[in-house]
């Protein structure tokens, strides 16, 4: 089914709620400077090209089978019934050509799905994690799944959310020959959105250390030998947001 047919169905259902003139709009500056000059068709061209694909890979999540059917957009359709819900569909189908990746996109629309299905108005944590998901390049989320794979859910148990000890992680890229650097930009990005917390774990070993009594002079002095080594541990917890997208990720 092609998008322009969805997104006219869809343009019907939320102008019920809010004004909308154009529900898909050009550039503005683009089309201030108009078609004639070769550099802004080439921008033309490929800002369609580019925003095709990424509203492809959307629809494709927002499918059970990577196919829209009549009944989905009917589900779709009718979920919109109030105008918060028609903000957050209007909302959701323009992050979609902000976004970076078709990956995400992709995962934007299962998404988008999980929350139609329950009928209900979406989470905190799913605006959290789907509004994420538009910073993210398609290296960024080959990292993600690398990352979610070493969650450790048993590890945190009196917090209730899983850990990742980033060594672990690093010594797999290591094994897989692939980059710590590259790791490290993405985990900066989850932790600016809200998807993982960093947290610190100290262990102190006293298994050498040593307390001797010494007499000096008419003083008994207990002097510490091998004072006892205290280790920083870097780890980082998934937040209730980045388990949205852990379980989104894993059913794929």
């Amino acid at each position: 089914m092609k998008p322009e047919f969805i997104v006219k169905k869809l343009n019907e259902a939320v102008s019920k709620y809010i004004d909308l003139k154009d529900f898909i709009t050009e550039n503005e500056i683009i089309q201030v400077v108009g078609d004639s000059v070769n550099v802004v068709k080439f921008v033309n061209s490929a800002t369609r090209y580019i925003s095709n694909k990424r509203m492809m890979s959307f629809l494709n999540g927002l499918s059970i089978n990577e196919q829209l059917t009549e009944s989905e957009i009917s589900k779709l359709t009718d979920y919109i019934d109030n105008e918060e819900k028609a903000e957050y569909i209007a909302n959701a189908f323009s992050k979609v050509f902000q976004s970076n990746s078709n990956s995400a996109c992709y995962i934007m629309g299962k998404i988008l799905s999980s929350v139609i299905e329950k009928g209900e108005t979406i989470s905190h944590e799913e605006l959290i994690a789907f509004n994420t998901l538009t910073y993210l390049f398609d290296k960024d989320i080959e990292n993600l799944k690398i990352l979610l794979d070493f969650f450790d859910e048993a590890a945190y148990s009196e917090r209730s959310l899983p850990v990742v000890d980033i060594r672990t992680t690093f010594s797999y890229l290591n094994y897989i020959n692939q980059s710590q650097g590259s790791m490290y930009l993405t985990i900066e990005k989850l932790l600016s959105n809200g998807i993982i917390f960093k947290i610190y774990e100290a262990n102190t070993d006293f298994s050498k250390t040593e307390v001797r009594v010494e007499r000096e002079s008419y003083w008994e002095v207990a002097n510490l030998h091998n004072p006892p080594q205290t280790h920083i541990n870097e780890k980082y917890e998934l937040s209730t947001a980045g388990i949205v997208l852990e379980k989104i990720i894993n059913s794929l």
